[in-house]
Order: C-alpha cells, then structure tokens, then sequence
C-alpha cells in the first residue's frame, strides 16, 4: 500500500510567454497551484537471480493509484476540484545463454484515466529507461506503451558492454495507435562492475531516437 500527496505549480519562463504551448498540454494548468493526494497500491513478483545483474527470471510490476485533486488560481473560474487515476504494468524478463550472454526484455504499459489529469501526471516516453534516446516528457499522453530488448555481454570481472533496442509510442486512446507513429530508438553502452561479488555496473550508453542522439551516465542497468 501508498499514499500520495503533492503540491505543485507549473508555469512558464517569461522569455517562453509567446511560445506556442505542445499538444496535449492544457494552458489552464500553467501557473495554478495543484494539490493531489490518494491511496495506491504496488504490487510485485520477481524471480530475478540478482538484483542487480539478473541472468535469469523475470520482475512483473502493476502500481494503481487514485487521486483526488483540487487546482487553486487567483482567477475563480479555474478552480476546480477533480478525480484521476493512474495505472503501470510492466514485466521484465531475463535469457541467460552463458555466464557472459544475458538476454533482457521489457513491455511496459502505462494508463491515466481522468480527462483533467494535469500534464505531468500523464504517461511520459523514455521516462524509467522506457525507452533510451527521448527525453522524458517530450511525448506524453493518456496512454503508452513499450517494448525494449537489450543484449548484455561481459568481457571480464570489470568490463562489459551492452546493444538494446525498442519501440513504443503515446496516444489519447488505445484506438489512436497506429504504425506512422511509432517511436523507436535503439544503441549501445559499456558497463564497469565497481562490486566484487554483486554486479553492479557504471553505465554509460548512448542511444538515438525520433528527436536525434542522447546519452545517459548512471549507476545500475536500465531494467
């Protein structure tokens, strides 16, 4: 079990005022105060071998949460009061073909039901590594969807590198998904295990996606 609470204010820089606002993004939301709370749930099954370096078994994740929010502005008719709720399923799955050849996989999917859902609470593209080559945030919608599969090798006690690729896309209806829209992305990295019992690896990867090249330096594989 969760409980959520936020408060929050979004509005734009004085120099982006006249900047025409992206799709989906609602001008009623820009410089107003939310204040979202609710209970959730998250619920899950994992069979990993590891942790950190799984070679074999599989995570299934589902998170459920239900908000109740209210949106304060100093111009009465903006005030409102509202409920939307927000749902992710995802799996991740791990093929190990030797000691130093390990498959990974993920589908993800994502679900905000509430037509007032404030843009930030909506399903957001390459956010938690879903998927490597966006920024998160610049595709958003209602619903999402993605799918990724990510081949790991290792070289030495130190030393790694990893190829992934995937697809996925954003839409206000599961009935406006179509091919054209796609987004894909795909690359690759090289891992270091900083750990000598436990693999857990710095990566750095770089990927390519609708928007052009992007890299990302962290601690611990994407999934």
């Amino acid at each position: 079990p969760r409980y959520n609470y936020r408060n929050l204010t979004a509005n734009l820089k004085p120099e982006a005022m006249n900047t025409p606002l992206p799709p989906g993004l609602n001008p009623e939301d820009l410089g107003v105060e939310f204040k979202t709370h609710g209970p959730g749930l998250k619920v899950v099954f994992d069979t990993r071998s590891s942790e950190f370096f799984p070679r074999r078994g599989g995570e299934l994740q589902f998170v459920g949460d239900f908000f109740a929010a209210d949106r304060g502005s100093s111009i009465a008719a903006l005030n409102k009061s509202f409920d939307y709720q927000s749902y992710q399923l995802s799996k991740n799955h791990y093929f190990s073909f030797s000691e130093r050849d390990i498959l990974a996989v993920r589908g993800m999917i994502c679900d905000v039901n509430g037509d007032d859902a404030p843009f930030y609470e909506l399903c957001q593209f390459g956010l938690y590594s879903d998927i490597r080559g966006y920024q998160p945030g610049r595709f958003r919608d209602h619903l999402m969807f993605a799918t990724q599969a990510e081949y790991r090798r290792v070289f030495s006690q130190r030393c790694g590198a990893s190829a992934f690729f995937g697809l996925g896309g954003v839409a206000p209806a599961w009935s406006e998904f179509n091919s054209e829209d796609l987004l894909l992305g795909g690359g690759v990295g090289l891992r270091f295990n900083l750990a000598k019992q436990d693999r857990i690896n710095l990566r750095a990867d770089i990927s390519y996606g609708e928007t052009g090249w992007s890299w990302v330096f962290a601690l611990g594989e994407a999934f």
